[in-house]
Order: structure tokens, then sequence, then C-alpha cells
């Protein structure tokens, strides 16, 4: 080994060829490497950022913010500023674990909640949507893209901040009117370079993936919750019939703190034991003696569930079909 080693070394152009061709391995197993780190959750997460803008703003209104937005959006150029990429990825990983949770959810439970199968459906979009913001190294532009001095901001470029206050101004329903509209009012506190503006698409796009990214939190805590129902339906189940009395005290101890007043809970508890033929006001009187408060408080906050629940799911169904 060490003599050849030594009759290596004595040769430069030999040691060249060499090298040539063992580092596009080397970089290549590097880069897988690291490619899957980040798949395990090792990488570096994206800053934290301000919260969407809520509430219903007047055309006046709307025109104002973005007017002081401009006023306040104080930027500098800056180089090697990678918190889109590391908010990229974190939005394609947000996608991965949802569609591997509804790969692994009972097809009855994502039928119960059409949130789920909307993300199921469209799954495929997503992750071409975000592919696209990616290809031929789009990401590398956004490194040198003026970056918000503000520490609130934590950095971000200006464009995105721009972007993603236009997405939560339209309530994320985005229309050429609306985007053009804000952006002139925009213009008139704060010059934007042309490379921001051409990057505005693909901002606009990425902030309503990161929108949809953490609204699928949401459906999966639905999920889990629908889940949990259904385990407890199926451990009380052979007490159906006999020792009755016994239930509201199991689902004290079954049930985390909390769940017996979550609504998706109550609702899927409630309709999977009425599916069993279980009588309303036995259903109704366990929930009420396990959770502990008056009866008459309780009879009318579960009929408000429950109808709130009934409409919610009539509601998404519809939509859904259309």
């Amino acid at each position: 080994m060490n003599s050849a080693l030594e009759v290596i070394l004595q040769f430069p152009i030999l040691s060249g060829i060499i090298l040539l061709i063992v580092s596009p391995v080397i970089i290549l197993l590097i880069r897988k490497a690291g490619h899957g780190c980040k798949l395990l959750g090792l990488y570096i997460r994206a800053p934290d950022r301000a919260a969407w803008m809520t509430g219903d703003l007047s055309p006046d209104e709307i025109n104002s913010y973005f007017q002081l937005l401009a006023s306040r959006h104080d930027a500098c150029p800056r180089h090697g500023n990678r918190r889109i990429d590391r908010l990229h990825w974190q939005i394609y990983m947000g996608f991965v674990h949802l569609r591997g949770r509804l790969s692994h959810t009972p097809a009855g439970i994502i039928g119960m909640v059409p949130a789920a199968r909307w993300y199921f459906d469209n799954y495929n979009f997503f992750y071409k949507a975000l592919m696209a913001i990616q290809a031929n190294g789009n990401l590398i532009k956004f490194h040198s893209m003026p970056a918000l001095t503000d520490a609130a901001e934590n950095r971000y470029p200006r464009v995105y901040s721009l972007a993603r206050s236009i997405v939560s101004s339209s309530k994320f329903h985005l229309n050429i009117e609306h985007v053009f509209t804000i952006i002139e009012n925009y213009l008139q506190g704060r010059q934007l370079l042309a490379r921001e503006l051409w990057t505005l698409p693909d901002m606009l796009t990425l902030c309503l993936l990161e929108k949809a990214a953490e609204q699928s939190r949401a459906v999966l805590r639905i999920i889990n919750v629908k889940q949990e129902a259904d385990r407890v339906v199926n451990h009380l189940s052979a007490r159906l019939g006999h020792d009755e009395a016994g239930i509201p005290h199991l689902l004290r101890k079954m049930c985390k703190p909390g769940l017996l007043i979550d609504s998706a809970f109550v609702s899927h508890f409630y309709f999977r034991l009425k599916s069993m033929f279980i009588a309303d006001k036995d259903i109704e009187s366990w929930l009420i003696e396990a959770i502990g408060n008056p009866a008459n408080q309780n009879g009318v906050w579960l009929q408000e569930v429950l109808d709130t629940e009934a409409e919610n799911e009539t509601s998404c169904s519809a939509s859904y079909h259309r």
C-alpha cells in the first residue's frame, strides 16, 4: 500500500487523473449524505416569521397598510442569505410528513375529514409547485435579494415579506387586479428592484404553499383526535350492554386531558356510538358524567358541538364534491 502511494506521488500527472476521477464521487457521496440527514429531520429550520394578517380590511385600509409597510421596509444588500432555501425545505418536509401520515391513515378516517382528502388529492400539485421554484437553481437567486434590516423580520428578503402580506390581505385567494393594486400602492412609498419584481410570482407561490403546509398540521391533529376516538370506542364496545355504569370512569381514565371537551373527539365519539345503535341519551349521560360539569350546561354544549360539526361536515362535503 505504501509503495503504491509512493509511486502515485512520484507522478503528479497520475495523481491529478486519479483526483479527477475520485473527486466527483466524493462530492456526490457528501451531497447524498447531506440530503439523507435532511430527510431525517437534521436540518436548520427557517427563522420565525411574522404572524399572518387576520381580520377583514376594506380596500382603503389595505392601501394604507401597504403604504405604511413600504415606509418600514428598509433593506440592505445581502449575500448568502439562505433563509428562503431553509423555508422551502421546511415546507417540503411538512408535505412529506403529511403524505406519510395520510398514507397510513384508514380510508374511513380520511373520508370523514374533507380537508384530508383535499390534501391527499392535491399532494402532487404541491410537490410540482415546490419543484418549479427550485428548478434550474432558482433558489440561488434569493440569496442576494435585499434583506430587511428590521430584527423583527429576521432579515428575510424584502420581496418575501411583501408577498406574505399580499397573500394575507387577500385571504389566501389571489387575483391579478388585487395584486397589481397592492404593488402600485407599495411602490408609492418604496421602490423595488427589477429582480425583486421578477421573483414576486415565485414568492407568492411559496407563501401560499407555506400557509397550506401550516394548515395541514390542523388536519393532522383532527385525524389524530378521530383515531383516538375510534380507539376509545373500540375499547368500550366490550362493555356495551352490560356494566355500562363504569363507562364514564373509563372515559376519564382513557382520554388525555382536554380530549373530552374537544369538539372533533366528542362528535366522532358520539356518531360512532350512535352507529352502534346506542341511545342518544345514554351517550350524552356518559359524556356529561365523564366531563364532570353540571348536566344542563353540558347538554347545551354537547348539542351545540354536534350541530356545528354536522354543519361543517355538510358544507365541506358539498364544497369538495363541487
